[in-house]
């Protein structure tokens, strides 16, 4: 498991116990626990994917998270990747890079690393 799988499964934990934190806080500190880089910390991809989840109520146990509106190009991947994980659940088995093409013709820049987290966990709300 990656360092943006990691963090974002122990952003989503402080979260549930403290709701009125600062989600891109909770996110920065989450991911300093997994490395010192701070590139890595500041790297928007993954934390712009966790808060687009988040903030879609995508994240099972956090669906009381404010209601801000948050929109990212990285919550509309998160958001196709959810769709797809909901109406093609065999895709899952997939490498991500296949996975990700079905998405976007981009580079893939760990945005599915917190989708596949959450998936993984059984956390992932696909309703």
């Amino acid at each position: 498991m990656g360092i943006y799988e990691k963090a974002a499964l122990k952003a989503a934990a402080q979260l549930r116990e403290n709701k009125n934190a600062n989600p891109e806080t909770i996110w920065k500190k989450a991911v300093a626990e997994f490395t010192d880089s701070v590139n890595s910390i500041y790297k928007g991809c993954p934390k712009n994917t966790f808060l687009g989840l988040l903030y879609a109520k995508k994240i099972q146990g956090l669906e009381s998270v404010s209601n801000i509106l948050f929109v990212s190009k990285e919550q509309e991947y998160a958001l196709k990747a959810c769709e797809l994980l909901k109406e093609h659940p065999e895709h899952a088995a997939e490498s991500r890079g296949k996975f990700w093409d079905r998405i976007s013709h981009t580079a893939h820049q760990q945005q599915l690393d917190v989708v596949f987290a959450f998936y993984n966990a059984g956390l992932l709300n696909l309703q």
